[in-house]
């Protein structure tokens, strides 16, 4: 994978690596922000004004870990957190009812 550079800008490499990573953002009534978290990378945590800027710091947030993990040699724990089987779960169950 190659590194973000300096000024932040994420390669398509680097944008490829971190998609494969869901994010969880959630607006945040008492720092009015939308916080991110990334259920694979413990402790991977931004934020942003906006919806689309939290996405952006998510992304952005996750290249940093992964450029950090191979700098220092550690493994990268694999991407496996998922909604989409609850989201099409509840959207039967909706159906059903």
């Amino acid at each position: 994978m190659s590194r973000a550079t300096t000024e932040n800008a994420l390669t398509a490499d680097d944008l490829a690596a971190t998609r494969r990573y869901a994010m969880v953002i959630e607006w945040s009534d008492e720092d009015e922000v939308f916080v991110v978290s990334v259920p694979d990378i413990c402790g991977c945590r931004t934020h942003g004004a906006t919806r689309d800027e939290a996405a952006r710091m998510g992304e952005e947030a996750i290249a940093t870990w992964l450029a950090s993990d191979a700098k220092w040699g550690v493994a990268s724990p694999e991407p496996r957190f998922t909604a989409l089987d609850d989201a099409l779960s509840a959207c039967a169950d909706e159906q059903v009812a």
